[in-house]
């Protein structure tokens, strides 16, 4: 239960990260992405669903300025709101592949 609670507080810092106006943020960016693609597979169902949620609000209010595409952030955001983040196990592999699917869309 703790590091459930501890993951939940790194997801908001790590999305807060992700600021269009701040300078380095460009340079950065491609890290945080990664990290929380990352928490994308979680083992914890909580966490998955937790980041796919904060990462969806983050898109939705700063997805044109942090990415040129609005297209590919459109589809990112369709899967992190469609997908089954919290599912305790995933048979047919659909969180693997969707996360890769978002991974290749915000690249």
């Amino acid at each position: 239960y703790f590091d459930v609670k501890r993951l939940l507080a790194i997801v908001g810092v790590t999305v807060n990260l992700l600021q269009p106006h701040l300078d380095n943020v460009m340079k950065m960016r491609h890290d945080i992405i990664r990290f929380l693609l990352v928490l994308l597979l979680n083992r914890y169902p909580r966490v998955r669903r937790y980041t796919a949620e904060q990462l969806y609000v983050k898109l939705l209010e700063d997805g044109t300025a942090l990415f040129d595409d609005n297209q590919q952030v459109d589809r990112a955001n369709h899967l992190l709101l469609n997908v089954v983040w919290h599912e305790e196990h995933d048979p047919l592999g659909q969180i693997l592949e969707s996360r890769n699917m978002i991974a290749d869309l915000l690249d």
